[in-house]
């Protein structure tokens, strides 16, 4: 027995140990291990995506985004809308737009919206979503917005695109006094232990990751404390039971950090 086979039968103790334990994520990791040491090209196919950027990989994920049933979209927006629901109507900015699914549903809650997303392929299918509302094409770490425009101000799944968590910034210079900030990203543990990456498939067919990074908690607090921002609720959002790999993992991070009253 050489040692790809000891690490093998290491392994397989360590994922029998883990399925009596009830321990998903010990599973999952055990797993992959096991197909990478014996080559199983369909799991080592799946962690070794090629990477494109985030423009050429949201061009071609565009008009296939909101068909496909995104697991982490799944467990993160009802907690942004519940974070949301009791905000008076005002203007309300939702940076990393996409297709706009939060931009248009805060404007069915009474909202001005603006959309601003730095993928033109998107913006294309939020504005035949929406054409009455505002989209703007921009980079979150350069909106071109005023000072303390925005009541509210939400980034979702966007953040994680960013190796820091720099873009917070930007995001909080636009919010006024009173405003509420929302921000929610993949979970750090999906990102950082699952190898988990937003991906597509082009138009040729070949399936392609998207660069996505881990950031941690204190991270966050950081920035917003940074910034003159008092976060005031943290959820993790569990997966559903659609993969049973996954269910009860947490899927995301979503934060609300408010901007304090001017005295």
């Amino acid at each position: 027995m050489d040692e790809r086979d000891h690490q093998i039968g290491l392994h397989g103790l360590a994922l029998l140990r883990s399925g009596v334990k009830g321990d998903s994520l010990g599973v999952h990791r055990h797993r992959s291990a096991i197909a990478e040491l014996i080559g199983d090209p369909r799991e080592a196919a799946s962690r070794r995506l090629p990477v494109v950027g985030v423009q050429e990989g949201y061009a071609a994920w565009a008009t296939s985004y909101d068909e496909r049933r995104n697991p982490t979209i799944r467990a993160e927006e009802p907690v942004v809308r519940r974070l949301l629901a009791d905000r008076p109507a005002g203007v309300a900015v939702d940076v990393g737009t996409g297709t706009g699914r939060h931009a248009t549903w805060l404007a069915e809650q009474g909202h001005d919206v603006i959309g601003v997303d730095t993928s033109r392929a998107m913006l294309e299918v939020a504005r035949m979503r929406a054409p009455d509302l505002e989209w703007i094409e921009a980079d979150l770490r350069a909106l071109p917005l005023d000072d303390a425009s925005a009541d509210v101000v939400v980034c979702g799944l966007t953040l994680s695109h960013l190796p820091k968590l720099d873009g917070i910034a930007e995001l909080a210079r636009i919010l006024r006094p009173g405003g509420r900030l929302v921000v929610s990203n993949p979970h750090p543990l999906a990102t950082e232990v699952l190898h988990a990456r937003a991906w597509t498939t082009t138009e040729d067919g070949i399936r392609v990751q998207v660069p996505e990074w881990a950031h941690g908690l204190g991270a966050y607090v950081s920035r917003f404390v940074a910034c003159g921002l008092v976060p005031t609720a943290l959820e993790e959002p569990a997966h559903d039971g659609e993969d049973p790999m996954l269910e009860g993992m947490p899927a995301a991070l979503v934060w609300a950090a408010d901007r304090p009253e001017d005295r």
